[in-house]
């Protein structure tokens, strides 16, 4: 008789939040399976897992849940037992960006007022397209206190960064006592341009 595979609870929730088609399902499916496809479409709520080895080599497991316009009582639960809040805008949609402050007043009510939260512009690889600056990113991010990160699912460009350094930070802060550290003033990676 075999025995059963030890199964490990995630360490970690994080949620990822963002309009209709800003690109963040083919964002956590590049990251969690590595490749991409523009046909693949959220409805609703989908959840992801993948074991990482954080900096400081301790493995853990993070349970990512994709959720688009999501309502009612699950959606709460979710935010209420978030680790960490990645939100999403398409660079080349500017309504996607405006959104977002309106997302963080939403959400706030919901979440541990230390939660940390990311700011992602996607699509970085429609450069010709851009209609929201890196400038803009960053200004929205350290008005609102968030850590900022441009990516592109399509040309791989910043995504394992984006996550890897985003639930580094979550477990720094985890293990810091979140209620010390946590501040609007936050170091965060350079730009990774598609064209470098």
């Amino acid at each position: 008789m075999k025995k059963n595979k030890e199964i490990i609870p995630p360490t970690y929730s994080v949620v990822l939040y963002g309009d209709n088609r800003v690109g963040t399902t083919s964002l956590i499916r590049r990251y969690i399976y590595g490749n991409y496809n523009p046909n693949f479409y959220n409805n609703g709520v989908d959840n992801y897992y993948k074991n990482i080895i954080l900096d400081d080599g301790k493995e853990v497991k993070i349970h990512f849940v994709d959720i688009y316009n999501y309502r009612g009582f699950y959606y709460k639960i979710f935010l209420k037992k978030a680790n960490g809040i990645m939100l999403t805008y398409d660079k080349t949609n500017r309504r996607s960006f405006e959104n977002i402050e309106s997302r963080i007043n939403e959400i706030e009510k919901d979440l541990n007022p230390n939660t940390p939260i990311s700011l992602i512009g996607c699509k970085e690889d429609l450069y010709i397209d851009e209609e929201v600056t890196t400038e803009e990113g960053e200004n929205l991010a350290n008005e609102f206190g968030l850590f900022f990160y441009e990516t592109s699912a399509k040309e791989n460009v910043n995504v394992n960064e984006c996550f890897n350094d985003f639930i580094n930070r979550i477990n720094q802060m985890n293990q810091n006592d979140i209620n010390n550290v946590f501040s609007l003033i936050r170091e965060r990676l350079p730009k990774r341009g598609c064209l470098k």
